[in-house]
């Protein structure tokens, strides 16, 4: 029985939504299916790497990385996003005994048996990815950064053979000193840069951007070339709550989902959730009628 690789991170901010993680990715997996969970971090402490820890179970290895973060002293302009981003460039070379490595964003829920997304053949290429249709769709970053493809950097399927033999973590660093104050969308911007379009496009259904529904659905239909039953929740394997958080907020696509295994974790507390109606509707308005004026003027009270 092979092992599946996942490899997440996290600091003391994110330890809660990582132990959510945690839990649907164990009531998810098929009996039979042996997961190791690498969690990789800089600054958390010790009770709560034991807590996550304590997760594990029969085919469900956790461990706790720490690791000193030599990107710390970065300039960073993204305020929603930390330092320890950085550290998906050096995953290959942390858990150097594997040829591939699922990445996962800790602002997830898998809601099937990873085996499907590990088992893709990744042939000569850097990564299996789902394109970013948000991004691409209101920003063209695809085209601001000259490439074909533009993907979401939250679940990735690391071909970590080919990414250490070419020692492509140095030249991700390098493109980032040389530009990453042009870099709004952080370490995703430098992944694909660093990755050139040499990737394998995945099914939407392995990283679905709950930020997808702000547009209409015939356009994220027609981009990624599926069909309303293919994108169902039932179907969905994994939701990603990019930009407003369902731990936060209540009025969140897919919150009760999320929700559902907040409750199952050994939390003392109840999370007190605000509503956002306004950015709702500004953010579907926005998809809706494509109103860049308006983004221009409010992103930075906002965060698109």
């Amino acid at each position: 029985m092979a092992t599946i690789p996942i490899c997440l991170i996290t600091d003391k901010n994110y330890v809660m939504p990582t132990e959510v993680l945690i839990q649907s990715l164990l009531k998810n997996k098929e009996k039979n299916t042996q997961y190791r969970i690498i969690i990789l971090t800089d600054n958390i402490d010790q009770k709560s790497k034991d807590e996550l820890q304590s997760l594990q179970s029969n085919n469900f290895d956790i461990e706790v990385i720490e690791i000193i973060n030599p990107y710390l002293k970065l300039k960073n302009i993204n305020k929603y996003v930390t330092n320890s981003a950085f550290l998906k460039f050096d995953i290959p070379f942390i858990l150097k005994d594997y040829e591939k490595v699922i990445y996962l964003d800790v602002d997830i829920i898998v809601q099937h048996d990873l085996s499907e997304l590990y088992d893709t053949d990744l042939k000569n290429t850097y990564a299996g990815v789902v394109e970013d249709f948000t991004i691409i769709k209101f920003k063209k970053r695809n085209k601001e950064l000259g490439l074909k493809h533009y993907f979401n950097s939250g679940v990735l399927l690391l071909n970590t053979k080919k990414i250490r033999e070419e020692k492509l973590n140095e030249k991700m660093l390098e493109i980032y000193i040389q530009n990453g104050e042009n870099f709004y969308c952080h370490d995703q911007d430098v992944l694909n840069i660093a990755f050139n379009d040499n990737i394998t496009i995945l099914h939407p259904k392995f990283n679905w951007i709950v930020a997808n529904f702000d547009f209409p659905l015939i356009s994220f239909e027609k981009f990624y070339k599926i069909k309303h039953a293919e994108y169902k929740t039932e179907n969905l394997s994994v939701i990603h709550y990019v930009r407003m958080k369902p731990w936060i907020y209540s009025t969140v696509f897919y919150q009760k989902i999320w929700q559902k295994y907040y409750d199952m974790c050994d939390f003392k507390n109840t999370i007190k959730l605000k509503t956002c109606h306004f950015m709702n509707i500004y953010y579907f308005l926005r998809g809706h009628l494509m109103l860049k004026f308006v983004d221009k003027v409010i992103k930075k009270i906002i965060y698109w």
